[in-house]
């Protein structure tokens, strides 16, 4: 695998783009489902369901971001896209977690956490 670099990602939740600051803990989790049987010799197992998650950390506009705020306090959903510059992450998700942080000299941020719903699609 060659290395990418992160300098052109991007970030958008509906019709916002956030002015991304950092992506942490895209976690794809997928369900393993015991299928073990007292014939068997070692246990064996099928795939079930998954589910996603991620954290983005963006600067902070109420304008850009009032409607993530709106589905986190209402539990809307938007298509969320993760865009690399040469490939991107899109699905159906709905904010988990919002946290603004405000400190002197310093920009506003906020922390938001997202659970994927249904397919994500990856492209290259």
């Amino acid at each position: 695998m060659a290395a990418q670099s992160a300098n052109a990602a991007t970030f958008s939740y509906g019709t916002a783009v956030g002015e991304l600051l950092g992506i942490s803990d895209f976690t794809i989790n997928q369900t393993a489902i015991d299928t073990t049987n007292l014939a068997t010799a070692s246990r064996t197992f099928i795939a079930g369901k998954n589910a996603t998650t991620f954290t983005v950390e963006v600067q902070w506009s109420h304008t850009d971001h009032a409607t993530v705020t709106g589905d986190a306090l209402a539990g809307g959903t938007a298509t969320a896209t993760l865009d690399f510059g040469d490939g991107q992450v899109s699905c159906t998700a709905f904010p988990t977690s919002v946290a603004i942080t405000a400190a002197m000299d310093d920009t506003v941020k906020a922390t938001i956490s997202f659970q994927a719903t249904g397919v994500i699609t990856i492209t290259a």
